[in-house]
This record gives structure tokens, sequence and C-alpha cells, in this order.
């Protein structure tokens, strides 16, 4: 303890495990804290990335914004994840808490590497979680795949998400999204109609929306947004299994 501060200095060959019960014991003692990894060779990205998961599933309510500085902190200092593209979240049952200060974490950190963002089997995630990553696709210069399947998100979840996404001027770089089982629903396409419009989705080329809830006027507004928008030619892929198009839906 420096000043009220935590630092924590590690060798990459020591106990991961109990590097990250150190951390959150720094957390808990209320102290600001500054991550320094002396790495190992024998330091994986699966081990780094397994330390993130562990750093996320500190946030609680109330303590967002601290865990996402943390977690931007970690992000920056860590040589691990210094050139890391993908981040893998699949099947970390976050918390809608975790998921937001990720998100946040996501918008804030000055390493630009991370371009692929996989949050798959999720269910934890919600309207909170879901505006976070929406306002992370508007602002963000380098995030080029976002995954959002399984995560059992609402329709007024996907709504918070486009939402955020439109109310955010300038183009994404995003050209994958996935929302595959969720219930996006008819306000959800149509929010997601409106982000289209407003330009901020236009390097989008794939869009899976399996099992999504929709019905043949939704999917029909949507196919239109999509393809009157400007970068309409680089659309490769859009998924609509499992949804209940009818006979102009699937025309469309």
């Amino acid at each position: 303890q420096i000043k009220g501060h935590t630092l924590v200095a590690i060798d990459g060959d020591r106990d991961l495990a109990r590097m990250c019960s150190q951390l959150q014991a720094g957390w808990k003692a209320g102290g600001d804290l500054f991550i320094t990894l002396t790495l190992g060779h024998n330091h994986t990205t699966q081990e780094a990335l397994e330390s993130f998961r562990k750093v996320a599933l500190t946030a609680t309510s109330g303590d967002v914004e601290v865990v996402a500085r943390r977690l931007m902190r970690f992000l920056e200092v860590n040589p691990g994840l210094e050139h890391i593209q993908e981040l893998n979240c699949k099947g970390w049952r976050l918390s809608d808490e975790a998921g937001t200060a990720i998100a946040r974490a996501l918008s804030m950190t000055s390493t630009a590497s991370v371009t692929l963002v996989k949050m798959m089997d999720n269910p934890g995630l919600s309207r909170q979680a879901a505006c976070a990553f929406g306002c992370l696709l508007a602002s963000s210069k380098v995030i080029q795949e976002l995954g959002l399947v399984d995560c059992e998100l609402g329709e007024e979840d996907i709504v918070a998400l486009f939402e955020a996404v439109a109310q955010h001027p300038g183009a994404s770089p995003l050209r994958k999204l996935a929302l595959t089982n969720n219930v996006v629903g008819g306000r959800g396409a149509a929010t997601l109609a409106a982000a289209v419009k407003a330009g901020t989705l236009e390097a989008l080329e794939e869009l899976w929306l399996f099992n999504c809830q929709l019905g043949e006027k939704c999917a029909m507004a949507l196919l239109e947004a999509l393809a009157q928008r400007a970068g309409a030619s680089r659309l490769r892929v859009v998924v609509l299994s499992g949804n209940e198009l009818g006979g102009r839906g699937a025309g469309a």
C-alpha cells in the first residue's frame, strides 16, 4: 500500500490465480490499481485472457466505471494482451455490470488492437451492457466484429443497443454483427433499421439474425434499409433463418 494505491508486481512464472486474488483484495480495499507484469517466457495469451476474465467478474452494481478503468489499465499494461486481436468471452457467465465494464474499457483504452469481440453465451447481459456495446460500436474506430449470440437479450435490450449506435455520429468499421438467438422483435429491427439509415453501419458485410423473432413487416423494413444504405454493395451475408418472414418477407 502506497498512499492509498495498490501496486502489484508479478513475475510471469508465478501462479496466476494468486495474482487475481491479490488484485481483487487490492480493489476491495478501495485503492486505485496499477498493474505491472514482468512476464516470463511461459506466459500465454490464454492465461492473460483468463486473468482478464477474473478481473471482469469482480464487477458489481455501482462500481462499473471503476472496474472499467481497471480493465482498461489491464489492457494497456499487460504485454500478453498488447497485440491481441480477438477478445473471446464466450461462456464467461458475465453479469450485466461486468459486460458493461468490458464494453466501456474497450471504449476508453488506447490499445487499438482488439478488433473482434465475442460475448456469446452470456445470459446475464441485459439493457445496460447492450447500451454500452452500442456506444462502443458507434465510437470505436477498430471494432470489426461483435458477437452477442445466445445472450438471452430481450427486445428492449436490442432497442437500447441500436439507439446507442444511432445517437453517435460517424461510420463504424463494424463488418460482422451476430445477434442469433436473442429477441430482436419488431422494435429491435426498427431501431436497427434506423441505425443503418443514420449511416453508422456502412461497412457491415455480415448480419446474423437467426431465430430472433422477426416478423414479415419488420424484416421487410430492415432489408429495405440495408439495401438503401451507402455501403449496400459490401453486404455479403444476411441470415434470417428461424424467423416467421411470410411470403413478402421472404421475397424481400
